[in-house]
């Protein structure tokens, strides 16, 4: 059974503006169960967590262009534009498919992997979680090259990367809040308590020092200006669906909002 993504061209909630102005302009259909969703020139890339295939819309058209096939059950997208590369977590397989973007095609699957799944590229590294652990994979290589451990009782899902700081911020489902982790050492810096478990709906925002997490509880904007100085800054009423961040200036005003 096929599923609609729906599409706005600025779905931004934004404190000072009405609700008139969030407005649906196109609903385009995919695949299965759409659920990751990633843009990378010009194209969103949404993977069909229902089946094993990741769709491809056309931005400039907002029509399906392609279909690629992943692995079974795709959630998570991650996108290295300058790398023309789309990486896939498969929770089905508990692996990751990485996508040539140029030619639309999987070029390779790696595991273990399956649940979130983030790049920083100025580090040349593909960051994967199953729960028990982060698998730290070369970009170029395309082989593992680390991992590092989730505590007892941790269950890491959703990882975010700053790339200016280089910092991951991994979301845990057992309720310990948002994991922080020194990607140029693979070490864990420390951990913030946001009010409840995050699963997959964590997103950073560089350029303003900030991350956010969503639980079942708020919503967490935590300032991350260097290791070890994290703090939770703000907290707003729930929000359904996943979480990121809309370019700012002053006090967090604007998030963008995908429901699931």
């Amino acid at each position: 059974m096929r599923r609609s993504l729906a599409l706005a061209a600025l779905l931004v909630l934004v404190a000072a503006r009405p609700a008139a102005a969030v407005s649906l302009i196109q609903t385009i259909a995919v695949g299965s169960s759409p659920f990751g969703v990633a843009i990378s020139g010009g194209l969103v890339y949404v993977a069909n967590n229902g089946g094993s295939t990741v769709s491809v819309i056309d931005t400039a058209t907002n029509a399906v262009s392609a279909t690629i096939a992943v692995g079974s059950g795709p959630g998570e997208i991650a996108t290295d534009p300058a790398a023309g590369r789309a990486y896939v977590g498969n929770f089905n397989n508990g692996t990751v498919s990485v996508v040539d973007t140029t030619a639309g095609s999987t070029i390779a699957t790696l595991s273990p992997g399956g649940l979130g799944v983030a790049v920083d590229p100025g580090l040349g590294r593909l960051y994967a979680t199953n729960s028990a652990q982060v698998t730290v994979f070369d970009t170029a290589s395309l082989q593992q090259v680390a991992k590092i451990s989730a505590p007892s009782g941790t269950g890491w899902w959703g990882i975010a990367v700053d790339p200016v700081r280089h910092l991951g911020y991994l979301g845990d489902l057992g309720g310990h809040g948002v994991t922080v982790v020194d990607l140029a050492t693979n070490a864990v810096v420390t951990t913030i308590d946001v009010g409840g478990p995050v699963r997959f709906a964590i997103a950073t925002d560089p350029a303003n020092g900030r991350v956010f997490a969503a639980t079942v509880f708020v919503l967490a904007s935590i300032t991350d200006s260097r290791p070890g100085a994290v703090s939770v800054a703000a907290k707003t009423r729930p929000l359904a669906g996943s979480v990121a961040i809309a370019k700012r200036t002053g006090p967090p005003t604007s998030i963008v909002v995908t429901t699931a």
